[in-house]
């Protein structure tokens, strides 16, 4: 328009044409765009989102060979080392419960040399209970000659908690036999005769008779 003005109204690209002289209220209805519009004080124009481009969305991101190979790694590293341990957890109880009988025994045997009285160990298929004679020895007519068991308990340094006594060992995953289910040891630690003790889990344990000597 030769015989008209531009004249500026809000974007930086906006303007409007008007005749020269003419009022402001005599401006046309739509401006001239002179180029794309931007936001102003952040707010969006429909040119600005004309002219926007929008993001593509992402593609989903699976796993790649190299991640699955590791991973497959690590799985069989933590199987080769984790599962034998609990495979064993069965193992480490029978042998925990085979050393807890050898030890109650020569505590039996132990406790007869210290307190100078006959001590008698009583067995059955699960436990082992231990009493110790009240009187000296003195007092028997004839070695081994009082009756077992006595009638006071041995009491064991670390009670059994799976037993209801004190003076007692019990058994959850071996089961024992002995040639001799009851046998005492006298105020010197010998035993009345040779006992061989069979238990499930482990070597047989013997008690030697002249010695009284447990292994």
């Amino acid at each position: 328009m030769p015989n008209a003005e531009r004249v500026f109204t809000g974007g930086p690209r906006d303007l409007w044409a008007r005749p020269r002289g003419a009022h402001p209220s005599q401006l046309p209805a739509e401006p001239i765009i002179c180029g794309p519009r931007v936001p102003l004080h952040g707010k969006t124009t429909p040119s600005s989102l004309a002219g926007s481009h929008r993001a593509a969305p992402h593609a989903s991101r699976g796993f790649t060979l190299v991640e699955l190979i590791v991973t497959l790694l690590v799985a069989g590293i933590l199987a080769l080392v984790v599962i034998p341990k609990f495979s064993n957890v069965s193992s480490i109880q029978q042998r925990s419960d085979y050393d807890k009988v050898v030890s109650a025994i020569k505590y039996a045997r132990k406790s007869a040399i210290a307190q100078r009285r006959y001590v008698c160990v009583s067995l059955t298929a699960s436990s082992a209970t231990f009493t110790i004679d009240p009187n000296p020895p003195e007092a028997t007519a004839t070695p081994f000659g009082g009756a077992c068991p006595f009638a006071n308990a041995l009491a064991l340094p670390a009670p059994d908690g799976r037993c209801g006594a004190t003076n007692q060992t019990c058994l959850t995953t071996v089961t024992m036999s002995s040639t001799s289910n009851v046998f005492q040891f006298d105020a010197r630690g010998r035993a009345l005769s040779k006992v061989l003790i069979t238990v499930s889990s482990g070597p047989a344990v013997t008690v030697e008779a002249e010695t009284g000597y447990v292994h």
